[in-house]
């Protein structure tokens, strides 16, 4: 960080009580399944978290006193291509090979962030940016290693079942 930037305390914690939220309601999804449709649950949870949102906007005073076509046209792109799409997507892959294996990936967030900052805005990540990208992508790259080992173990314990199984 530079300059007068300092870490906000209701922003790191704001930050953690994401992220435990979000890995519980993977677990809690994974364990319970969905009540509905992966579209509809995702538009339910949407629906209520931008409810929950705009009930603090309006307590904070941070409601904006007009909106122009291109805010409406800002907003629409922001609720369907960066939130919703996502949201489905990650839902799906929990759906499809669990919690804890789709779970790692939320840490390419930042990277992300950095992607873009460079693409757009011309921004260059520090050297310490670039570790932590570095570490994030290598934790990756082990965790799906483990992952098909553990699955290829799995699939030799599965061939070797049958032959207790034969009765004469």
């Amino acid at each position: 960080m530079k300059g007068g930037v300092a870490l906000d305390t209701i922003g790191v914690l704001a930050a953690l009580g994401s992220a435990i939220s979000l890995a519980l309601g993977g677990v809690l999804i994974q364990k319970w399944g969905q009540p509905m449709s992966l579209t509809g649950f995702t538009a339910w949870q949407l629906l209520i978290a931008s409810g929950e949102l705009g009930v603090v906007a309006l307590l904070l005073g941070d409601v904006p006193s007009g909106l122009t076509a291109i805010n409406n046209l800002g907003l629409l792109l922001v609720a369907l291509v960066l939130t919703s799409l996502p949201f489905y997507l990650w839902f799906k892959g929990i759906q499809v090979e669990g919690a804890a294996n789709v779970a790692p990936f939320f840490l390419l967030t930042p990277t992300v962030a950095f992607v873009l900052d460079a693409l757009v805005k011309g921004i260059v990540p520090t050297a310490m940016q670039l570790l932590g990208v570095a570490l994030v992508i290598t934790g990756l790259i082990l965790n799906i290693y483990a992952a098909r080992k553990t699955t290829a173990r799995a699939r030799v314990q599965q061939v070797e079942m049958p032959e207790q199984a034969v009765i004469d």
